[in-house]
């Protein structure tokens, strides 16, 4: 079977997708695998959980607070990450990232995407 485009994924998922929700969590598992999977990214990233998941392990709040991932580095490092799943022609605006930005900005994470 031929891979698939990063958009005919896209156009998978949204087509798919029951709920803002829906789509959300499967851009976000889309998101997941590509950076420990794609032959750039996965040098850099050992395993990429969602935010909830992380916070658990790390005996802290799973409340969302704005990050949906959190990868963990080769290094033991933890990059925040948040997904947006809006269509091409949408403007990411400062609002929709400041609850990503104040709670990535804490000593657990060396770095955001």
């Amino acid at each position: 079977m031929p891979a698939q485009s990063f958009d005919d994924l896209l156009d998978q998922i949204r087509s798919s997708a029951r709920s803002t929700r829906d789509l959300g969590a499967a851009f976000e598992k889309l998101l997941g695998d590509f950076l420990v999977t794609d032959s750039t990214h996965k040098s850099q990233y050992k395993a990429v959980k969602t935010y909830a998941d992380w916070a658990k392990d790390h005996h802290l709040k799973t409340k969302d607070t704005g990050i949906d991932l959190v990868a963990t580095t080769h290094a033991g490092e933890h990059v925040a990450i948040q997904a947006k799943c809006y269509e091409a022609h949408r403007t990411i605006r400062k609002q929709h990232i400041d609850s990503f930005i104040s709670a990535s900005a804490k000593t657990h994470f060396a770095r955001r995407i």
